[in-house]
């Protein structure tokens, strides 16, 4: 998924929604968004953080 695909996708839900991403215990709220930069050709990537907190 782009982050293009990404934007319009949640372009459609709720303004309110929380954004949950599924990790190894099940799902947590997304706490951040890091950007890594691409090299050799490859294209950038996104990468959602897990929320940490309690």
């Amino acid at each position: 998924m782009t982050v293009g695909q990404l934007l319009k996708a949640l372009s459609a839900m709720p303004e309110n929604a929380v954004v949950l991403v599924e990790e190894d215990n099940g799902l947590a709220r997304v706490g951040a968004v890091e950007r890594l930069a691409g090299t050799n050709g490859m294209p950038d990537e996104v990468l959602l953080i897990p929320d940490m907190s309690e």
